[in-house]
C-alpha cells in the first residue's frame, strides 16, 4: 500500500508538479506579512542584529528575507476542470491511479496523501506519505512492547527505536520545513521532539537501581505524555481566536463565517482531548480521541501506551523505594 502511493506520488512530481505548484512570492515588506507569529519572526530575521549575524556566518550569500505562513499552494489547470469532458474521463477510468490529468490526481489525493504538503521539495510533496510511515513504524514497534520481557535488553531497544525515529523525524521537519504550512510544521516538530524525549526518559526510568533519579524521569515523563496531544489543539486555538482577532478585526478584514467556524472547532475539539487525557475516550488512543494528531502526521500515535508504561515504573518505583526503606 504505501510502495503504490509512493508511486501515485512519484508520478504526479514527474508530470505535474512544475505545472500546478505556485510558490508564495516573498513579502517585500515585513508588514505584507498576514500571520502574526511570522510577522515578528520577520522582525527578527530582518533587524540589525541578525542582519550583522547572517552576513557574517553565511559571507553574505543569504539575505535575511521576510517569510509568509505559507510555502505556496496547488492550483488546479482551467483545462481540467471543462464539463463534461471531466466528468466523462473521471468515468471512464474509475480506479485508474496514474491518471492524465492533474487535477483528476489532486481530487483523489485531497482526503490523505495531500493535506499540508509543498510542491517546493520531493521530501514536501510526500510530507503526509512520511507522516504515515513514521506513524506505521512506530506503531508496529510499539505493538510488540507486550511482548517483550521489560527487563532483558529488547524492551530498552524497541523503546529506544521508538524514541529515535521520533526525534530523527523532528529534526527532519526543522531543517527541511517540509510542510506547507509553516505553523503546522512546528507544530508536528515540536509534538514529536516531546514524544521521543519522553520516550528516552522512560527508558532512563526503566534502568535498574535509578533511586530518586528514576523517580523524577518518571513524573517528567507522564507530564510530557499528556502535553504532547495539546500542541495541536493550541495551533487551532492560535487560529480560531488570535489570528482572527488580530488579521481580521485589528486589520479590518472580519469574516464571521470563518471566525464562527474556526472557534466551533476548537470548542469541538477541547471535551475530546480531555477525556483523551484523563483515559474516558472509550478505548481509543488519547491523540486519536482528540481527533488532532492524525491529521498532523500521527505523532501522539503512541502517548497512552506510553502513558501505561510510566504508571507501571511509578507502582515499581514505590515498591522498590518501600523495599528499600
Amino acid at each position: 500500500m504505501l510502495l503504490t502511493t509512493l508511486a501515485v506520488l512519484v508520478h504526479y512530481w514527474r508530470r505535474f508538479r512544475r505545472a500546478c505548484w505556485t510558490p508564495t512570492p516573498p513579502p517585500a515588506l515585513v508588514c505584507d506579512v498576514d500571520d502574526p507569529v511570522f510577522r515578528l519572526y520577520s522582525r527578527l530575521k530582518l533587524a540589525p542584529f541578525t542582519r550583522a549575524c547572517a552576513k557574517v556566518l553565511f559571507k553574505g550569500r543569504r539575505t535575511p528575507r521576510a517569510v509568509q505562513r505559507l510555502q505556496g499552494k496547488f492550483t488546479k489547470l482551467a483545462t481540467d476542470l471543462e464539463e463534461p469532458k471531466r466528468t466523462e474521463r473521471l468515468l471512464a477510468h474509475p480506479f485508474a491511479l496514474f491518471k492524465s490529468r492533474a487535477s483528476d490526481m489532486e481530487e483523489a489525493m485531497t482526503f490523505w496523501l495531500f493535506p499540508r504538503v509543498s510542491g517546493r521539495t520531493f521530501l514536501g510533496l510526500t510530507f503526509a506519505w512520511s507522516s504515515m510511515l513514521v506513524q506505521v513504524t512506530v506503531s508496529v514497534l510499539s505493538g510488540l512492547g507486550p511482548h517483550l520481557d521489560q527487563r532483558r535488553w529488547p524492551a530498552s531497544a524497541q523503546v529506544g527505536s521508538v524514541a529515535s525515529i521520533k526525534l530523527v523525524w523532528c529534526a527532519v521537519l526543522v531543517i527541511c520545513n517540509p510542510c506547507a504550512c509553516g505553523v503546522g510544521n512546528a507544530t508536528v516538530a515540536l509534538q514529536f521532539m516531546i514524544e521521543g524525549v519522553s520516550a528516552l526518559l522512560l527508558l532512563l526510568a526503566s534502568s535498574e537501581g535509578g533511586g530518586r533519579l528514576q523517580a523524577d524521569a518518571i513524573t517528567v515523563t507522564s507530564y510530557l505524555v499528556l502535553a504532547a496531544p495539546s500542541f495541536p489543539m493550541f495551533q487551532k486555538l492560535y487560529d480560531g481566536v488570535v489570528v482572527q482577532i488580530i488579521v481580521n478585526c485589528c486589520r479590518k478584514r472580519f469574516d464571521a463565517t470563518m471566525a464562527a467556524a474556526s472557534l466551533l472547532t476548537v470548542l469541538a475539539a477541547l471535551p475530546k482531548y480531555v477525556m483523551g487525557v484523563f483515559g474516558l475516550s472509550g478505548g481509543q488512543d488519547a491523540a486519536e480521541g482528540a481527533g488532532l494528531s492524525s491529521r498532523l502526521g500521527g505523532a501522539g500515535a503512541t502517548s497512552k501506551a506510553i502513558l501505561n508504561e510510566v504508571k507501571k515504573q511509578r507502582q515499581a518505583s514505590k515498591r522498590h523505594l518501600t523495599t528499600g526503606a
